[in-house]
């Protein structure tokens, strides 16, 4: 009887470590599955994330491309409008330039007693004078070089219309 109480002794000790065995395996595969299961869903989140993220580089991607597409016009508006200063600039200075030589070229003649130029002189003196409204600027000028005199022929109104 002692060798069958020893037997079922062992027998129920190998049970016990069997079934200890089992839970064991049964809590492992758990663990794993557990482990699984996280990994997937942490690869979903991940996946999520990444399509996320790819989405915005996307949608900044793009508004990049739109900022820098009208950077690009605003930059060859810019230059096209300063092409178009500069071109006006250099007509207005040639303009400038004839039109200082001219009156270089007046100045010149009008000092060496050209009668054309001293005409021309008195006139736009005499053109730019203020006279009152009964007085009309109409005048005829001559000068005679050789003399030196100027002649000027102004039709005055009558001392009765004269303030």
């Amino acid at each position: 009887m002692v060798s069958c109480f020893f037997s079922l002794g062992i027998f129920t000790l190998a049970i016990y470590i069997y079934r200890k065995i089992l839970i064991m395996r049964k809590e492992l595969k758990k663990q794993r599955a557990i482990k699984v299961i996280a990994s997937e869903e942490t690869d979903k989140i991940y996946k999520q994330k990444i399509a996320a993220f790819e989405a915005m580089k996307s949608a900044e991607l793009k508004e990049y491309e739109g900022n820098k597409r009208k950077y690009e016009e605003e930059v060859k508006r810019k230059l096209n409008a300063y092409a178009q200063h500069q071109k006006a600039k250099e007509e207005y200075e040639l303009r400038q330039h004839k039109h200082n030589a001219e009156i270089d070229r007046f100045k010149q003649l009008f000092e060496q007693g050209e009668p054309k130029a001293v005409e021309r002189y008195i006139e736009i003196v005499l053109g730019n004078s203020n006279y009152p409204d009964e007085i009309k600027k109409d005048f005829k000028v001559q000068f005679e070089k050789e003399s030196k005199t100027m002649i000027v022929c102004h039709k005055l109104p009558s001392y009765k219309k004269v303030p």
